[in-house]
């Protein structure tokens, strides 16, 4: 059931990330440089970002299945 609910929180980030939902993928933009170097970064670097977690929880989801049904 954890693995569930783990799966459904990363492909939903993923989905908000390639939408760009309430401006997610900018504010992560404009708070990254503080933690890493971004060097050429852009928005669309997250909104990829977000492509990947999607089939990452996809995954999740999938694999938890098994235990849930």
């Amino acid at each position: 059931m954890l693995a569930m609910v783990i799966g459904v929180l990363v492909f939903c980030l993923g989905i908000c990330l390639v939408g760009n939902f309430r401006g997610l993928a900018n504010w992560m933009l404009e708070h990254t440089p503080s933690l890493i170097n971004s060097g050429g970064a852009s928005v669309t670097t997250f909104r990829l970002v977000g492509v990947v977690a999607i089939v990452v929880g996809f995954f999740w989801v999938a694999t938890a299945l098994p235990e849930i049904l």
